[in-house]
């Protein structure tokens, strides 16, 4: 580690820190080199860069020389430029110690000069023989700045005083500004400390000890680092982590320790603080410190209230994260298992009801329950709900009784009763009833008290219906029995029909559920399974072997391999063939899905059943209504809801390249190009609600894969019943005429090109005109505003060049158009041999009009000229900055446009621009011309003399939402 004490070379002094300031006292030239040739001396043998302002009594040479005598190797130092000495004529000195805010930029650069020199750091001494009377108030001034800047850099200073030149009082001020003076009393050195600087020396030490104490006692793990993401300070707690010692953390980068990276990753907070200075709290995942970490970074400042750098505190928060992640995979386990259970309460024929409190005050179920109380799922069908709660859409009675809450089934189970084949009616606001039967059973906890019910209802409305149409026909029959016996048979008959009508149409409306227990192999069939095989549910159980007896002979090894699928985690929707148990051939539609167990290991499948047989009649009907129009130069096509392509005629195979062998029975998806997937499903989606598309322009792929411009209508296809059944296709080829519409836009944009290229060169042209129109003028000033003219002339000429060459588009990406305007300035002005540079903060791809991009390049042109002919004179040092923003939140947009504010600033660090000068009264055709178009532009135009000269514009653009045509293509057209 370096050094924290150098020699100072004065043996009453010793050894000293860096930052140390002290003066010397002297009444002769011998008094003077006394200190002052130890002093360079020890600075220069310890690698030090020195530096010696001189003034009388001794002056460059003589202090040269002197240095010789008591030095001889000097010579060599003098060489290598390790020292410098300086006449304080040679550094204007006066001025650096009037404008105190150089101070520190100055001494910083000298030190920063050394340090990258491979210099220890700075020794210097000055002395201030020189400063007059009138000047002598900054020159304080100037001393409590340097007091300031060394006690925090690497730099030790030593400021001489002739004694006989200054007052008491001034001499005060002298030694007050020092850590200490040295004055010869009676021919010795001795050495004056300023005592209340040294008290608050020893106070800061003991603070800074506590701190330390307390900063390597905290278990957290905290570092400071500076700008360049150093270490410059590390805990025991994290240099624990890394297995160091908090010394051998100094010095490396942060990213590099805590990360394992070359450079910040992304999303490095202390790198985004340094952007914003915005302190910053998040959790990350330190691999290399080991666990997972709530971080925060607090900025520091230095007493100019710059940031220096960062606190960097890290808390280890993994287990909270470990028990965090715990939680929320039980919660997930749990979810899961209540998703399951709802699937299953959802495919249950009969409407469950489930309260989880004694009073059943809350009362929730399944899909079907809340279908019959006419709620939205997640509604409270409690009639005992508190008010504002309860639901007003029906009312429930026993034996022509209305039940009361406590005489409700749910809640007298709740109570902790058991309820079977309980039966009641609901009856809706609108008069309609239904009849309910069902059990109810409490729900309880360890100690046998109930916490609430399960009840499961059935809907007897039809049996209720049927029951009671045959009890009115028994009473007609039995008051009539001997009259009409004959008429009462045929009632009979009647009435056995229309059962067994309503039987079939129960059995057409139903779709049958079944579950498969993969671990124990038993089955579950819903009533609907067995009346669409013709079943009786003691006649079958259910296996599966014994269900493929019942499938169409062609159609079993369809039917396996879909479940073999299935059980590999593959859900399917597939059509198929039965036989049922009276030889009738059926056609049924089938889906399934397996369910996993947390290990992905298949323990369940269960699916649904539906007989389609009617459906697939009608599809064949609509089939063989599209072979009528097969001849059509159209493309007309008939698909099934779930997109099977079912009929195709002749312009279909002519379009499409395929013939109907080929996709009949395909998804009609298959026509569908990559960037459009799901579009067909959304012109489904609208198809399903009653919908007819009409002339939807669009693009579809023919056999070869190539990509075919169509317009279609599609339309919705029922069945006598009103019962959507199919999906109607008309399609047409509009290949050629977007072919032409293409060709038509591409001749305006070649004809906007050569409009553009023509512009460039007359404007070259001009330009070349001005340039030989120069040479013949001796006067230069008439030779300049022939140049600033030639400039305007160009900066207009390369807009036009870079909308010829750019893409087709009336916009010009503005950044790069001012990167090459600003090059061919400085190549203009001829500036190669000063050191002027030009910075440029353009924000990319930013796109402006001709009408924009005109007058701002026009302004961007004058006022870069204006800091290259006016900011440097005598100087061959210099910057040009320009920068071009979107002002944040600037953007808005109204009902018809769209509005973004920019911000134009083009400054320089040279001469400046005196205060008295009225900006928008000068003759300056430049700066009016600027003046002009920054009105044209609506804009704001700001000027700051302060430091730099800096002209800052605001100005908007408007975007219209639907953009006239351009002036360009109003010139082509």
């Amino acid at each position: 580690m370096e050094e924290k004490l150098r020699k100072s070379g004065v043996d009453i002094v010793g050894n000293i820190p860096w930052g140390t300031h002290f003066c010397q006292l002297y009444q002769t030239k011998e008094d003077l080199l006394d200190i002052l040739i130890p002093y360079f001396k020890t600075g220069l043998e310890n690698n030090e860069f020195c530096i010696w302002i001189t003034s009388s009594p001794l002056e460059v040479k003589e202090a040269k020389e002197v240095l010789r005598k008591a030095f001889p190797d000097v010579d060599v130092y003098l060489e290598k430029g390790q020292i410098e000495i300086i006449s304080y004529t040679c550094l204007q000195v006066i001025g650096t110690i009037c404008d105190s805010g150089r101070v520190k930029e100055d001494w910083i650069e000298k030190l920063n000069y050394a340090l990258k020199s491979g210099y220890k750091g700075l020794r210097l001494s000055g002395n201030t023989s020189w400063v007059e009377k009138k000047n002598w108030g900054y020159f304080v001034d100037y001393m409590r700045k340097m007091d300031d800047i060394l006690g925090k850099y690497r730099m030790i200073a030593l400021g001489s005083y002739f004694i006989d030149k200054y007052s008491a009082a001034e001499i005060v001020e002298v030694v007050s500004n020092h850590q200490f003076s040295l004055i010869k009393k009676e021919g010795k050195w001795e050495k004056i400390d300023n005592f209340g600087r040294k008290k608050a020396e020893e106070v800061a030490y003991q603070a800074a000890k506590d701190w330390e104490q307390t900063f390597d006692a905290v278990p957290d793990l905290i570092t400071i680092i500076d700008n360049e993401c150093r270490i410059v300070r590390a805990n025991r707690a994290i240099a624990a982590r890394l297995e160091m010692t908090p010394e051998e953390c100094v010095g490396l980068t942060c990213y590099h320790v805590m990360h394992g990276t070359e450079e910040p990753p992304s999303f490095c907070p202390h790198k985004q603080l340094l952007k914003d200075g915005i302190e910053r709290i998040i959790e990350v995942h330190e691999k290399l410190l080991g666990g997972d970490f709530l971080l925060s970074v607090s900025p520091l400042y230095d007493l100019d209230g710059k940031v220096t750098g960062c606190v960097y505190v890290a808390r280890d928060i993994t287990e909270r994260k470990q028990a965090e992640e715990a939680l929320r995979q039980s919660e997930e386990r749990e979810r899961a298992r209540s998703n399951e259970l709802a699937v299953v309460l959802d495919a249950v024929p009969a409407a469950v009801w489930i309260t989880h409190d004694p009073q059943a005050l809350k009362i929730t179920g399944n899909r079907l329950s809340y279908e019959w109380l006419r709620l939205p799922e997640g509604a409270n069908a409690s009639k005992s709900a508190p008010e504002g709660e309860r639901p007003e859409t029906f009312r429930m009675f026993r034996d022509g009784t209305e039940l009361q809450p406590e005489g409700m089934p749910v809640q007298i189970s709740a109570a902790g009763k058991e309820i079977s084949n309980y039966e009641f009616d609901i009856v809706y606001l609108d008069g309609m009833e239904r009849h309910i039967l069902g059990n109810a059973r409490p729900l309880l906890e360890e100690q046998g008290n109930s916490i609430g019910s399960v009840s499961a209802f059935i809907d007897i409305t039809e049996r209720k219906k049927a029951e009671e149409a045959l009890k009115k026909a028994h009473e007609s029959l039995e008051e009539q029995i001997k009259a009409r016996t004959a008429k009462l048979e045929e009632a009979y008959k009647a009435l056995m029909e229309n059962e067994r009508r309503l039987s079939e149409a129960q059995r057409m409306a139903h779709i049958g559920n079944w579950d498969w227990n993969l671990v124990t192999d038993e089955t579950y069939w819903s009533e609907e399974m067995y009346l669409i095989f013709g079943l009786e549910p003691h006649e079958f159980d259910g296996a599966y072997d014994k269900v493929l007896n019942y499938i169409h002979p062609d159609d079993r090894d369809y039917v396996d391999n879909a479940v073999k699928k299935a059980l590999n985690g593959e859900s399917y929707g597939i059509d198929y063939r039965i036989i049922s148990v009276n030889g009738e051939e059926r056609v049924v539609h089938a889906q399934g899905e397996v369910c996993l167990d947390e290990k992905n290991i298949p323990i369940k499948m269960r699916g649904t059943v539906q007989d389609i047989t009617e459906r697939k009649k009608t599809e064949e009907e609509i089939r063989s209504l599209a072979n009528i129009v097969g001849s059509s130069n159209d493309a007309i096509m008939t698909g099934s809801l779930d997109g099977i392509i079912t009929s195709w005629n002749k312009g279909a195979e002519h379009i499409y390249g395929y013939s109907a062998e080929e996709i009949l029975g395909q998804n009609i998806s298959i026509l569908e190009p990559e960037n459009l997937k799901g579009e067909i499903k959304q012109l489904n989606e609208k198809i399903r609600r009653g919908e007819t598309v009409k002339n939807y322009e669009t693009s579809r792929l023919n056999k070869d894969g190539i990509r075919i411009n169509v317009s279609v209508t599609l339309s919705p296809v029922f069945d006598a019943s009103g019962k959507l059944v199919t999906i109607s296709v008309v399609a047409r080829d509009i290949t050629e005429r977007i072919k032409a519409e293409k060709s038509l836009i591409k001749t305006g944009a070649a004809r906007k090109k050569e409009i553009h290229h023509r512009i460039k060169n007359n404007l070259q042209v001009i330009s070349s005109l001005l340039d030989l129109q120069a040479e013949k003028f001796e006067d230069e000033k008439v030779r300049e505003a022939f140049r600033e003219s030639q400039n305007r002339v160009i900066s207009m000429a390369l807009i036009h060049e870079e909308l010829y060459e750019g893409e087709e588009t009336d916009e010009l990406n503005f950044s790069e158009y001012i990167k090459k305007l600003a090059e061919n300035l400085f190549q203009t002005y001829r500036l190669s041999r000063k050191n002027i540079h030009l910075g440029m903060d353009l924000e990319d791809n930013l796109f402006f009009d001709v009408d924009i991009a005109v007058p701002l390049g026009i302004i961007v042109n004058e006022l870069v000229s204006n800091s290259l002919k006016h900011a440097f004179p005598d100087r061959d040092q210099g910057e040009i900055r320009i920068k071009l923003h979107r002002e944040e939140n600037g953007e808005y947009k109204t009902a018809d446009c769209k509005k973004t504010s920019f911000t134009l600033n083009v400054s320089d660090n040279g001469v400046g621009i005196p205060e008295k000068l009225d900006i928008e009264n000068l003759n300056s055709l430049g700066l009016q011309l600027v003046t002009s178009l920054v009105d044209q532009l609506d804009g704001e135009l700001k000027v700051k003399r302060s430091n730099r000269t800096e002209f800052t514009m605001r100005f908007t653009v408007t975007e219209k939402n639907e953009a006239s045509e351009p002036a360009l293509q109003q010139l082509i057209e």
